[in-house]
């Protein structure tokens, strides 16, 4: 069993973080499963999971992960916390306008 490790505690002062894509593609035993998620739980060691395994495992539409991806970190963080209930649908069109090229006038 060979797991990709992305930080090590004893580099990084913190618990080892694992890489979500070795788990998913490691051969693991129940009992090895369970003890890396007692781990994780526990906060003796982290998982870095990449954009793909986050938005399944919790079950998201993808492109509303692109479109928030798009947004500010405050606007982010204020849709996150419930503060900011714009809606998605308006918030496409707002980035799709601004992404639109302008007409540029030409002078002989």
């Amino acid at each position: 069993m060979t797991l990709y490790v992305l930080s090590r505690p004893d580099v990084n002062n913190g618990p080892q973080v694992l890489s979500g894509i070795s788990l998913a593609h490691t051969k693991l035993s129940a009992r090895q499963l369970a003890a890396i998620i007692a781990q994780v739980a526990l906060g003796e060691t982290g998982i870095k999971l990449s954009v793909s395994q986050l938005i399944k495992s919790l079950g998201c539409n993808q492109s509303y992960v692109w479109l928030a991806m798009q947004l500010s970190p405050g606007k982010r963080a204020a849709i996150a916390s419930g503060t900011d209930e714009t809606s998605f649908i308006v918030l496409a069109n707002h980035l799709k306008q601004s992404r639109q090229p302008t007409a540029m006038s030409v002078s002989a």
